[in-house]
């Protein structure tokens, strides 16, 4: 079989691959956010859903300090450090009960210690591990998954744009499913993408 017969089809298995677990991961969403609107009528800060992304996140965020600490990869502590800010504002409802916005008086000392840990050797470093971080083959996935989470999720969450679509009687729950459904695909797609990075880093060697 010729070179480019092999690339062909590898390269349409890897689609229908893609494919199938895209699929497998939006019956997830739909199934979980289904459930949550018929417990609920939407989904709330305590909801399944919102569980299931804080646990999600919050292992993203293990795997990647893991990975700084045991491949001494200085730079992979500001990816940890960036998933661990990004944790803390999913918390927001619970450091709201001390006062509103109290999530970013955690965020951001949490933010330098991880800035710290990574600059102990100097910025060369953190740039080379960086440099090497973005050339791993699952480096566009999670560029992917963070687009989803901190842009897609929120705009197609605009409550201006949902106006635009639902009747009034429908918006919120429709504001509330376009959201937080986005959010946990990207969240799903980020873990998934950060035990690629595991195995990229750990085992394929």
């Amino acid at each position: 079989m010729k070179a480019n017969t092999k690339f062909v089809l590898k390269e349409f298995l890897r689609f229908i691959i893609y494919g199938i677990i895209t699929i497998l991961l939006l019956l997830l969403v739909f199934g979980v956010t289904h459930l949550d609107f018929v417990q609920n009528g939407n989904i709330p800060e305590n909801a399944i859903t919102e569980i299931l992304q804080e646990i999600l996140i919050f292992i993203s965020a293990g795997i990647f300090a893991y990975l700084a600490y045991k491949e001494n990869t200085k730079g992979l502590w500001l990816v940890a450090g960036f998933l661990s800010c990004m944790f803390i504002r999913e918390l927001d409802i619970l450091f709201d009960m001390i006062f509103h916005g109290a999530w970013k008086y955690i965020a951001i000392p949490l933010a330098v210690f991880f800035i710290i840990l990574a600059l102990q050797s100097g910025i060369q470093p953190v740039i080379d591990d960086m440099a090497c971080f973005m050339k791993k083959k699952s480096y566009p996935f999670l560029v992917i998954s963070l687009l989803l989470l901190l842009f897609v999720s929120r705009i197609f969450g605009s409550i201006h744009l949902v106006e635009l679509v639902s009747p009034k009687n429908c918006q919120y729950a429709m504001k509330n499913f376009m959201e937080e459904g986005l959010e946990l695909f990207g969240y799903l797609l980020l873990f998934i993408i950060s035990c690629f990075y595991y195995y990229e880093y750990r085992i394929k060697k």
